[in-house]
């Protein structure tokens, strides 16, 4: 007889009226390389910080196919959405932009795998494109190109676009191993570079945080107020160190 033992950790580190969600983190082991995957859009706030949306479980499923002892999930719009959001009530949010850029920075970025997920649902959004291109240019900047992966599987189609989104593999490739292959940043900059539209007057603008003045890019949005980290064995937990409190789980 064999008894198996999982134990996971879950943090969700949100907005203070839990309207964004800016990162969910779950650990599992000390051992192996961490993933930073980014996606769309979350689906989990911070009172829902111990479920697990069909995306993550699809991703959960396929962790000991990385090697991976932790996830991070970050998204390029933070604004917890229910349903897929219409592209109107999409905004440049510049308080996630920030918050992606810190994790870029941080110390111990090199032990992460960064994988590129977003789909391909929004790619001839022009918003989208921007954020896309934003996030890219932080990756270069920071010299992490190769770490800069994407998920693959044996039996994907030839010529799908790189950055293939979680669900969508799980629904067709569920069965299959998930493997991670260096993603064409080089070639995901030029073709976003020439999506982007020429930002003209009647586009919004992005707004400068510091003097509240267009920056010639597309709407952001307001700033939500100020990221926590909420422990969901303790709804009552005070605002944690990293731009806000944790919420944690284990399950």
């Amino acid at each position: 007889m064999v008894t198996e033992k999982f134990v996971m950790e879950t943090e969700l580190i949100a907005s203070e009226d839990g309207m964004y969600t800016y990162e969910v983190r779950r650990s599992w082991s000390d051992k192996g390389r961490k993933g930073l995957v980014l996606e769309l859009y979350p689906t989990l706030s911070a009172g829902r910080c111990g479920e697990l949306d069909l995306s993550t479980m699809h991703l959960l499923n396929h962790m000991k196919d990385f090697g991976w002892g932790a996830v991070c999930i970050i998204n390029l719009y933070s604004f917890v959405c229910n349903g897929k959001p219409k592209v109107s009530k999409l905004s440049y949010e510049q308080e996630n932009i920030a918050y992606i850029e810190g994790i870029f920075e941080s110390k111990d970025i090199a032990g992460y795998d960064i994988v590129i997920a977003t789909g391909s649902s929004l790619r001839k959004h022009n918003l989208t494109n921007e954020i896309k291109l934003d996030i890219l240019h932080m990756i270069q900047n920071q010299k992490l190109e190769k770490q800069v992966k994407c998920i693959v599987t044996d039996s994907m189609t030839t010529g799908m676009q790189p950055g293939t989104h979680p669900l969508f593999l799980g629904l067709h490739y569920g069965k299959d191993v998930w493997k991670l292959e260096s993603y064409p940043v080089q070639a995901e900059l030029k073709r976003l570079e020439d999506a982007v539209k020429p930002i003209t007057e009647t586009n919004n603008s992005k707004i400068d945080q510091k003097n509240g003045e267009p920056k010639g890019g597309l709407v952001k949005e307001e700033k939500p107020v100020e990221p926590k980290t909420i422990n969901a064995d303790d709804n009552d937990a005070s605002a944690g160190k990293r731009r806000g409190g944790k919420k944690k789980d284990v399950l």
